[in-house]
């Protein structure tokens, strides 16, 4: 197994190479501390990369932008946004630039290494209190969203994310699906990047088409859990 840690911080990197030993101990990890130094290293063939999308000297926006990039040059490569930064609409971009997970380095060792081995399983991640607002002091204790095959072998989504998509077969907006939900529309956003990840498609006729194929129509209603 092949790893690369993008990150400024070399203590950040050091926690993130220890952490990433407890899953394989002969794991080949590299480092690199800016996006210069990343540039050549996009065709690789690697197996995980853990980024910071707030770098030296660079905006977030040239992060994002530059996530995408490396996601688009080696889409099979499951890339993980390790940050500081916990804004909804960061996760909501960052997801949909690729990444298969979004981890606030607040975390503890446990919820990371937990996270990790959800992405490299098939799943994707996102922390529930950035959902629907973040400040009231939780974060480390935020368990892992449980991720629930829609059927054997299949896509791991959430109960919550199985919702939305069934809002989704009904032809309901954003807006709509979280005026059903009670939950706020910037959620449903990050919930439909989410959903687009773990079926591998890129629009909501395509996440229809899927959903279809699971099982998962329009006559089904949500389930009774109501949190994100």
């Amino acid at each position: 197994m092949k790893a690369l840690i993008i990150d400024d911080h070399p203590m950040v990197q050091d926690g993130l190479e220890l952490l990433l030993r407890h899953l394989d101990t002969d794991i080949d990890i590299d480092k690199a501390s800016c996006l210069d130094e990343i540039r050549n290293r996009a065709d690789e063939k690697l197996d995980l990369i853990l980024y910071d999308v707030m770098l030296p000297n660079r905006t977030v926006e040239e992060g994002l932008n530059a996530l995408r990039a490396l996601h688009e040059r080696i889409p099979d490569t499951p890339i993980i946004v390790i940050t500081a930064l916990r804004d909804r609409g960061c996760v909501s971009r960052a997801l949909e630039a690729g990444a298969r997970a979004y981890i606030p380095k607040s975390f503890t060792s446990e919820i990371i290494l937990s996270a990790i081995r959800l992405v490299l399983s098939g799943g994707v991640y996102v922390p529930p209190e950035l959902f629907d607002g973040m400040g009231n002091g939780t974060a480390q204790r935020v368990p892992l969203t449980p991720a629930t095959n829609v059927e054997d072998g299949g896509p791991a989504l959430t109960r919550r994310q199985r919702d939305v998509l069934t809002f989704l077969s009904r032809g309901c907006s954003n807006k709509e699906i979280a005026r059903e939900l009670g939950v706020a529309e910037g959620t449903i956003k990050i919930h439909v990047a989410a959903i687009f990840k773990v079926l591998s498609v890129t629009n909501r006729t395509q996440a229809v088409i899927a959903a279809s194929r699971l099982g998962i129509s329009s006559e089904n209603g949500p389930t009774a859990e109501m949190s994100a």
